[in-house]
């Protein structure tokens, strides 16, 4: 390439493009789905976001409430680790598309490293949304078209929080992201009821209907156990799922509507989600604290 040219790309078209694109208009709705958040911070950032964008006008709406769902997957990562994860595909009322991933995760280390048998004992699992712009990689385990179910973008962050609220630990046999994965799918299936669900032929998996949903710790640690059949499981948690729904659509109801009570509201609701998370890691601290205490006794004995 000749000189001139070489300085013309360089030096004017390059740099022309890079300001063209960082100028270029983008949908509003994508500042509410960041690249990556936790879950909880999500849920109530985005119903924050919600409550702020009707309460201007009666007939105002949010990107939380008007960006839909058009398809949803449970995919497997190709790996050793085989990771499970919800993803569903997203469509704003301006056209655009964007694909919000769910996943729960624990300690990551490797098959074959000598802490990975660490992973599957309990401890506090990492549940994030992020967001991609197609479809990952992987096995296709499940997918549904849910593009006449109306299930929102606020829809998907409040399911995610109320399957963790359900249980915020990992556990590497009943609790990781199989689990997740599925509970939200299944979830979501019960509540919306849409159908044309696809399952994968080949897909390993591992709660069935007829199983059974385990959880709190085994008897030797001096917690008790329990066994619950994985439909009512399931029922559990949607008919929490609801009521989340319903005290959400109630305070954009009341921005909506110019109730002044409406932020006094909203705070309460925020408010108990974090005395929620405050006890629940007040009770994990309070477990640990028993169990260290038992195995310093079986020690001095």
């Amino acid at each position: 390439m000749a000189p001139a040219a070489s300085w013309l790309l360089n030096s004017v078209l390059l740099p022309t493009l890079q300001v063209l694109h960082v100028l270029q208009p983008r949908p509003t709705t994508w500042k509410y789905c960041p690249e990556k958040m936790d879950i909880p911070s999500w849920f109530l950032v985005l119903r924050a976001y919600a409550v702020s964008d009707v309460s201007h006008a009666e007939d105002a709406c949010s990107p939380a409430m008007t960006t839909v769902a058009l398809e949803l997957r449970r995919i497997k990562e190709l790996d050793r680790k085989e990771h499970e994860f919800f993803i569903a595909k997203m469509r704003h009322v301006d056209g655009s598309i964007r694909y919000l991933r769910i996943d729960r995760r624990g300690e990551d280390y490797e098959p074959g490293d000598a802490r990975w048998l660490e992973s599957f004992r309990e401890h506090p699992a990492s549940d994030e949304m992020s967001s991609e712009g197609g479809w990952p990689n992987g096995q296709v385990l499940e997918k549904a078209n849910v593009s006449k179910a109306n299930i929102t973008l606020i829809d998907l962050a409040a399911v995610g929080s109320v399957v963790r609220s359900n249980d915020d630990q990992y556990r590497g046999l009943n609790r990781q992201s199989h689990w997740f994965s599925d509970t939200i799918m299944r979830v979501l299936e019960l509540t919306y009821g849409f159908a044309g669900l696809d399952r994968s032929s080949n897909s390993d998996r591992v709660w069935a209907a007829n199983e059974y949903t385990t959880g709190g710790t085994s008897q030797s640690e001096g917690l008790p156990s329990y066994r619950l059949p994985r439909r009512e499981h399931i029922a559990i948690v949607a008919r929490k799922f609801r009521e989340e729904l319903d005290r959400t659509r109630d305070v954009i109801n009341m921005a909506r509507q110019q109730d002044p009570n409406a932020q006094t509201r909203l705070n309460e609701l925020e408010e108990e989600a974090r005395a929620a998370e405050r006890s629940r890691w007040q009770e994990e601290a309070e477990r640990y604290r028993q169990k260290g205490e038992s195995r310093q006794a079986e020690t001095e004995q």
